[in-house]
């Protein structure tokens, strides 16, 4: 597992936002960035995928609502896929069923 430093030697833990609404999207970067993580972001489960296959992430934040390969779908490959990246799954539009999905899913 690649470590990436910043200031004073601090481990930056490196998470992977797939989300597909800009404003969402740098709403949550900004946010994880202030509290000193390195974030990547992904606009499609496409490009998680890609993202995946070139880097090492420490969590996965995906959008439930994404075009094309919805979350739950992106949420199963990422815990086949890379089983030691925890991923947590993000929904405007949830409720008990969408949890257990994402439960059973890996999430």
């Amino acid at each position: 597992m690649p470590e990436h430093y910043g200031t004073a030697g601090s481990i930056r833990r490196h998470v992977l936002v797939v989300e597909d609404d800009a404003a969402m999207a740098s709403l949550v970067k900004d946010a994880l960035e202030r509290e000193g993580f390195r974030v990547s972001v992904e606009r499609s489960g496409e490009g998680a995928i890609a993202a995946v296959e070139r880097d090492w992430f420490d969590v996965a934040i995906v959008d439930k609502e994404l075009p094309i390969l919805n979350g739950l779908d992106l949420v199963s490959f990422l815990t086949h896929r890379v089983p030691e990246t925890p991923v947590i799954l993000i929904t405007a539009f949830g409720g008990a069923l969408v949890a257990e999905a994402a439960l059973s899913r890996g999430a």
